[in-house]
């Protein structure tokens, strides 16, 4: 965690502990939506942070780990939407400069999964009325097999300006290949010429 960051936090703490700031905003909940998709699509999972009382971003830490062999990110189709407002994921970060932004993507050593770590502080609190939603943007592998599922692990925090309150979060979404709508197609033709070759069976008997 960067130094500007904890210091960040730090001075909200202490702000809270003198009584500037009346803590009485329950935590976001936090939740991950699944997605499917036929093999080399695009697929959207959603990370959804819903609030019950208007809420601003002091900062915001997210990382999610996936299988590289059935997933590959792409950040440039990923997406964001504020209070219904959907805009892509750069353009985003573009229209909120930040004090501080990083983004780390690699292996872990000891999983093997691919990961995804973005570290962000704006240089002004983000307000939010209601929700935020991530749609991280991933392109299924062309050996995807029908049926077959695999996990994305999110985790993370994001800290409220007014309140200093901080909130983690761990999450999966689960996102599941489908047959391509060429593959429907042709299990639904070889279904029509079974049921016909019944038909005609009963007939002939």
């Amino acid at each position: 965690m960067s130094c500007n960051r904890l210091a960040l936090r730090g001075l909200v703490a202490v702000f809270t502990a003198l009584g500037g700031v009346a803590a009485a905003q329950a935590a976001p909940v936090v939740q991950a939506g699944a997605a499917s998709g036929a093999p080399e699509a695009l697929v959207a999972p959603s990370l959804q942070f819903s609030f019950d009382s208007p809420y601003a971003v002091l900062s915001f830490g997210l990382q999610f780990s996936y299988d590289a062999s059935l997933l590959t990110f792409d950040a440039a189709a990923s997406k964001v939407i504020l209070d219904g407002v959907e805009v892509a994921f750069g353009a985003a970060i573009a229209g909120l400069p930040p004090l501080e932004f990083s983004a780390t993507y690699g292996t872990d050593e000891v999983t093997g999964l691919a990961f995804a770590d973005y570290s962000y502080i704006p240089m002004a609190s983000v307000p939010v009325q209601q929700s935020l939603v991530f749609l991280p943007a991933f392109r299924l592998a062309a050996s995807a097999l029908p049926g077959q599922q695999t996990l994305i692990e999110f985790s993370g925090d994001l800290a409220d300006d007014a309140t200093g309150l901080e909130t983690t979060f761990a999450v999966s979404s689960v996102v599941t290949a489908v047959p391509e709508p060429a593959t429907w197609l042709s299990l639904c033709a070889g279904l029509a010429a079974l049921a016909a070759a019944a038909r005609r069976r009963r007939a002939a008997c």
